[in-house]
Protein backbone atom coordinates (compact mmCIF):
# COMPACT_ATOMS: atom_id res chain seq x y z
CA UNK A 1 0.00 0.00 0.00
CA UNK A 2 1.15 3.47 -0.92
CA UNK A 3 -0.29 6.90 0.13
CA UNK A 4 1.41 9.64 -2.50
CA UNK A 5 0.73 13.49 -1.75
CA UNK A 6 0.88 15.52 -4.83
CA UNK A 7 0.56 19.30 -4.00
CA UNK A 8 -1.13 20.34 -7.53
CA UNK A 9 -1.65 23.61 -6.61
CA UNK A 10 1.86 24.47 -5.48
CA UNK A 11 3.59 22.37 -8.38
CA UNK A 12 3.08 22.58 -12.22
CA UNK A 13 4.85 18.78 -12.57
CA UNK A 14 2.42 17.02 -9.75
CA UNK A 15 -0.65 19.34 -11.72
CA UNK A 16 0.30 17.48 -15.03
CA UNK A 17 0.37 14.77 -12.74
CA UNK A 18 -2.58 14.70 -11.58
CA UNK A 19 -4.28 16.21 -14.46
CA UNK A 20 -3.33 14.01 -17.51
CA UNK A 21 -2.65 10.64 -15.81
CA UNK A 22 -4.93 10.42 -13.08
CA UNK A 23 -7.89 13.06 -14.43
CA UNK A 24 -7.96 13.76 -10.60
CA UNK A 25 -7.99 17.62 -9.61
CA UNK A 26 -8.59 17.82 -6.42
CA UNK A 27 -6.23 18.87 -3.32
CA UNK A 28 -4.76 17.74 -0.96
CA UNK A 29 -4.74 13.74 -3.32
CA UNK A 30 -4.26 10.68 -1.67
CA UNK A 31 -3.53 7.78 -3.65
CA UNK A 32 -4.01 4.31 -2.44
CA UNK A 33 -2.57 0.95 -3.38
CA UNK A 34 -0.41 2.65 -5.90
CA UNK A 35 -3.32 4.38 -7.69
CA UNK A 36 -5.68 1.48 -7.66
CA UNK A 37 -7.88 4.10 -5.29
CA UNK A 38 -8.04 7.67 -5.41
CA UNK A 39 -9.22 10.08 -2.94
CA UNK A 40 -9.33 13.19 -1.52
CA UNK A 41 -7.33 14.34 1.43
CA UNK A 42 -8.00 16.54 4.13
CA UNK A 43 -10.53 14.67 5.94
CA UNK A 44 -10.09 14.58 10.16
CA UNK A 45 -12.22 11.47 10.08
CA UNK A 46 -9.60 8.00 10.64
CA UNK A 47 -12.97 6.24 9.01
CA UNK A 48 -12.55 7.94 5.95
CA UNK A 49 -8.99 6.64 5.27
CA UNK A 50 -9.15 3.63 7.32
CA UNK A 51 -11.77 1.73 4.93
CA UNK A 52 -10.14 2.57 1.79
CA UNK A 53 -7.09 1.04 3.21
CA UNK A 54 -8.40 -1.46 4.68
CA UNK A 55 -9.60 -2.54 1.34
CA UNK A 56 -6.38 -2.00 -0.50
CA UNK A 57 -4.61 -4.12 2.01
CA UNK A 58 -7.05 -6.94 1.16
CA UNK A 59 -6.12 -6.65 -2.38
CA UNK A 60 -4.66 -10.05 -3.44
CA UNK A 61 -0.67 -9.14 -4.11
CA UNK A 62 0.27 -11.23 -7.88
CA UNK A 63 3.64 -13.12 -7.00
CA UNK A 64 5.07 -11.38 -10.33
CA UNK A 65 8.68 -12.16 -11.24
CA UNK A 66 10.24 -9.11 -13.57
CA UNK A 67 13.26 -8.87 -15.68
CA UNK A 68 14.37 -6.04 -17.95
CA UNK A 69 17.20 -5.51 -20.77
CA UNK A 70 18.36 -2.65 -22.37
CA UNK A 71 20.55 -2.24 -26.01
CA UNK A 72 21.96 0.96 -26.76
CA UNK A 73 21.04 1.22 -30.06
CA UNK A 74 22.63 4.10 -31.63
CA UNK A 75 23.30 8.43 -30.01
CA UNK A 76 20.69 8.55 -27.16
CA UNK A 77 18.36 5.74 -28.31
CA UNK A 78 18.11 2.52 -26.43
CA UNK A 79 16.02 -0.36 -26.35
CA UNK A 80 14.06 -1.90 -23.18
CA UNK A 81 12.75 -5.15 -23.27
CA UNK A 82 10.95 -6.15 -20.34
CA UNK A 83 9.26 -9.34 -19.36
CA UNK A 84 7.50 -10.73 -16.57
CA UNK A 85 5.97 -13.82 -15.30
CA UNK A 86 2.63 -14.16 -12.70
CA UNK A 87 3.65 -16.60 -10.37
CA UNK A 88 6.05 -17.85 -12.88
CA UNK A 89 9.62 -17.62 -13.13
CA UNK A 90 9.52 -14.52 -16.04
CA UNK A 91 12.75 -16.64 -17.59
CA UNK A 92 13.67 -20.15 -17.61
CA UNK A 93 17.28 -21.51 -18.25
CA UNK A 94 18.03 -23.42 -21.33
CA UNK A 95 18.97 -26.58 -21.41
CA UNK A 96 22.26 -27.89 -21.06
CA UNK A 97 23.79 -28.99 -24.58
CA UNK A 98 24.04 -32.22 -25.79
CA UNK A 99 27.37 -32.78 -28.40
CA UNK A 100 27.30 -35.10 -31.18
CA UNK A 101 29.64 -35.58 -33.70
CA UNK A 102 32.71 -38.22 -34.38
CA UNK A 103 34.61 -39.47 -31.69
CA UNK A 104 37.49 -40.65 -33.41
CA UNK A 105 39.29 -38.69 -36.53
CA UNK A 106 42.63 -37.60 -37.99
CA UNK A 107 44.75 -35.15 -37.91
CA UNK A 108 44.30 -32.45 -40.74
CA UNK A 109 40.43 -34.12 -41.33
CA UNK A 110 37.90 -31.96 -41.17
CA UNK A 111 35.18 -32.98 -38.91
CA UNK A 112 30.93 -31.79 -38.04
CA UNK A 113 29.84 -31.39 -34.52
CA UNK A 114 26.29 -30.53 -33.27
CA UNK A 115 24.78 -29.55 -30.71
CA UNK A 116 21.03 -29.24 -29.61
CA UNK A 117 19.72 -27.30 -26.77
CA UNK A 118 15.72 -26.84 -25.74
CA UNK A 119 14.62 -23.68 -24.05
CA UNK A 120 11.34 -23.29 -22.27
CA UNK A 121 10.68 -19.76 -23.45
CA UNK A 122 10.92 -20.81 -27.07
CA UNK A 123 13.72 -17.87 -26.78
CA UNK A 124 16.57 -18.20 -29.34
CA UNK A 125 19.47 -19.61 -28.51
CA UNK A 126 23.33 -19.31 -29.01
CA UNK A 127 25.96 -21.59 -29.33
CA UNK A 128 29.64 -21.26 -27.96
CA UNK A 129 32.30 -24.55 -28.84
CA UNK A 130 35.18 -25.27 -27.36
CA UNK A 131 37.52 -27.98 -28.75
CA UNK A 132 40.68 -28.52 -25.53
CA UNK A 133 43.38 -27.26 -28.59
CA UNK A 134 43.07 -22.93 -27.74
CA UNK A 135 40.65 -22.77 -30.26
CA UNK A 136 37.15 -21.23 -29.13
CA UNK A 137 34.47 -20.17 -31.25
CA UNK A 138 32.40 -16.51 -31.13
CA UNK A 139 28.61 -16.83 -29.89
CA UNK A 140 27.06 -18.72 -33.14
CA UNK A 141 23.39 -17.84 -33.98
CA UNK A 142 20.49 -17.54 -32.97
CA UNK A 143 18.72 -20.29 -33.48
CA UNK A 144 15.42 -21.53 -32.74
CA UNK A 145 15.01 -23.57 -29.30
CA UNK A 146 15.59 -27.26 -30.55
CA UNK A 147 17.65 -26.45 -33.84
CA UNK A 148 21.32 -27.75 -33.97
CA UNK A 149 24.09 -25.42 -33.81
CA UNK A 150 26.76 -27.30 -36.33
CA UNK A 151 30.12 -26.14 -36.72
CA UNK A 152 33.01 -27.63 -38.54
CA UNK A 153 36.94 -28.22 -36.52
CA UNK A 154 40.18 -29.88 -37.62
CA UNK A 155 43.02 -30.99 -34.81
CA UNK A 156 46.62 -30.33 -36.39
CA UNK A 157 48.01 -32.78 -33.99
CA UNK A 158 46.95 -36.30 -32.41
CA UNK A 159 45.87 -36.68 -29.43
CA UNK A 160 42.91 -36.92 -27.01
CA UNK A 161 40.88 -33.58 -27.04
CA UNK A 162 37.37 -32.89 -25.26
CA UNK A 163 34.87 -30.98 -27.04
CA UNK A 164 32.21 -29.20 -24.75
CA UNK A 165 29.84 -26.29 -25.87
CA UNK A 166 27.52 -23.77 -23.61
CA UNK A 167 23.80 -21.90 -24.50
CA UNK A 168 22.83 -18.56 -24.27
CA UNK A 169 19.52 -17.25 -24.56
CA UNK A 170 18.50 -13.26 -25.14
CA UNK A 171 18.17 -12.73 -21.46
CA UNK A 172 21.94 -13.57 -21.21
CA UNK A 173 21.56 -16.53 -19.18
CA UNK A 174 24.73 -18.57 -20.19
CA UNK A 175 23.88 -22.57 -19.24
CA UNK A 176 27.22 -24.59 -17.77
CA UNK A 177 29.13 -26.25 -20.18
CA UNK A 178 28.56 -29.21 -21.75
CA UNK A 179 29.89 -33.10 -20.57
CA UNK A 180 32.98 -33.35 -22.11
CA UNK A 181 32.88 -34.90 -25.38
CA UNK A 182 35.97 -36.85 -26.09
CA UNK A 183 37.43 -37.41 -29.29
CA UNK A 184 40.25 -39.60 -30.28
CA UNK A 185 42.69 -37.91 -32.90
CA UNK A 186 45.38 -39.89 -34.50
CA UNK A 187 45.33 -42.43 -37.87
CA UNK A 188 45.54 -46.08 -35.85
CA UNK A 189 46.29 -44.80 -32.10
CA UNK A 190 47.57 -47.86 -29.98
CA UNK A 191 47.02 -51.52 -32.11
CA UNK A 192 45.05 -51.70 -35.22
CA UNK A 193 41.43 -53.21 -35.23
CA UNK A 194 38.98 -50.27 -34.69
CA UNK A 195 37.81 -49.44 -37.77
CA UNK A 196 34.51 -48.07 -36.87
CA UNK A 197 36.46 -45.31 -34.97
CA UNK A 198 34.61 -45.38 -31.43
CA UNK A 199 36.13 -43.78 -28.66
CA UNK A 200 38.26 -45.96 -26.15
CA UNK A 201 39.99 -48.15 -28.92
CA UNK A 202 38.09 -51.13 -29.09
CA UNK A 203 38.22 -53.88 -31.19
CA UNK A 204 35.12 -55.73 -30.84
CA UNK A 205 31.94 -57.28 -32.92
CA UNK A 206 30.68 -53.90 -34.21
CA UNK A 207 34.67 -53.46 -36.11
CA UNK A 208 33.57 -56.97 -37.81
CA UNK A 209 30.24 -56.09 -39.06
CA UNK A 210 32.08 -52.61 -40.31
CA UNK A 211 34.43 -54.89 -42.42
CA UNK A 212 32.17 -56.76 -43.45
CA UNK A 213 29.98 -54.29 -44.98
CA UNK A 214 33.31 -52.43 -46.59
CA UNK A 215 34.39 -55.55 -47.88
CA UNK A 216 31.24 -57.09 -49.46
CA UNK A 217 28.62 -54.49 -49.45
CA UNK A 218 30.65 -51.31 -50.22
CA UNK A 219 30.01 -49.74 -46.85
CA UNK A 220 32.04 -47.09 -45.67
CA UNK A 221 35.84 -47.77 -45.44
CA UNK A 222 37.89 -47.24 -42.38
CA UNK A 223 38.98 -43.19 -40.98
CA UNK A 224 42.57 -44.81 -41.01
CA UNK A 225 43.43 -47.62 -43.61
CA UNK A 226 46.16 -48.88 -40.70
CA UNK A 227 43.39 -49.92 -38.40
CA UNK A 228 42.00 -52.05 -40.92
CA UNK A 229 44.93 -53.79 -41.60
CA UNK A 230 44.37 -55.67 -38.47
CA UNK A 231 46.83 -58.61 -39.61
CA UNK A 232 49.51 -56.06 -40.12
CA UNK A 233 50.57 -56.97 -44.15
CA UNK A 234 53.03 -55.29 -45.30
CA UNK A 235 50.98 -54.11 -48.65
CA UNK A 236 48.29 -52.70 -45.92
CA UNK A 237 45.23 -54.41 -47.59
CA UNK A 238 41.89 -54.58 -46.37
CA UNK A 239 40.78 -57.90 -47.22
CA UNK A 240 39.26 -61.57 -45.90
CA UNK A 241 42.20 -62.02 -43.91
CA UNK A 242 41.62 -59.35 -41.73
CA UNK A 243 37.76 -60.23 -41.38
CA UNK A 244 39.62 -63.72 -40.23
CA UNK A 245 42.14 -62.48 -37.65
CA UNK A 246 39.34 -60.29 -36.30
CA UNK A 247 37.42 -63.16 -35.58
CA UNK A 248 40.06 -65.24 -34.44
CA UNK A 249 40.99 -62.27 -32.01
CA UNK A 250 37.47 -61.83 -30.69
CA UNK A 251 35.99 -65.25 -30.66
CA UNK A 252 38.99 -68.25 -30.00
CA UNK A 253 41.40 -65.49 -28.07
CA UNK A 254 43.51 -65.16 -30.94
CA UNK A 255 46.22 -62.96 -31.33
CA UNK A 256 45.95 -59.24 -30.30
CA UNK A 257 46.13 -56.53 -33.57
CA UNK A 258 49.80 -55.37 -34.43
CA UNK A 259 50.94 -51.75 -33.18
CA UNK A 260 50.47 -48.85 -35.27
CA UNK A 261 52.95 -48.01 -37.76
Amino acid sequence: MNHIALVGDSNSQAADRLNNDYNFAGYPTVFYDGGDTVGVGGSTSQDYYRGRIEVAGARPVPNLDVIMRMEHISGTDYEVQVKVGNGVLANRDPSIPVVNGSQATEAGIQNNYKAISTDDDSDKLLYQFEFSDGTTTEWLGPFDSGDSCSVNHTWAQNGTYNIKVRTQDPWDVITDWSPLYSVQVGCCVSVRGNVDGDFGDNTDISDLVFLVDFIFTGGPGPICLYEGNVEGDAGENIDISDLVYIVDFIFTGGPTPPACP
